[in-house]
């Protein structure tokens, strides 16, 4: 991951860490680490482009890499009842 996607990364776990609190984060940075380091089941390919999903004490997210390993976005869902979901994207561009 480059310098310059580092600090958006660190940029969007700051904004995560503000709207879930800590312990989240700390799972969002283990899911990334889980998906450079070994390509899980979940992972796909897209237009040239890799997401990662998984889920987080209720929280579903969805990481979207380029081709280069940046990240372009973080995506967290989560279901506010059985007939409704909302929804929170957090770009890093």
């Amino acid at each position: 991951m480059t310098r310059h996607a580092s600090e958006r990364l660190r940029l969007r776990l700051e904004e995560l860490t503000q709207v879930y609190g800590i312990e989240i984060v700390g799972k969002v940075r283990r899911a990334i680490d889980q998906f450079c380091n070994s390509k899980d089941i979940r992972s796909k390919k897209v237009d040239g482009e890799e997401s990662y999903c998984m889920w987080l004490n209720g929280l579903t997210l969805v990481i979207i890499f380029t081709t280069t390993g940046d990240v372009r976005k973080i995506i967290t869902l989560f279901p506010t009842n059985k007939r409704s979901s909302r929804r929170k994207v957090l770009p890093t561009s």
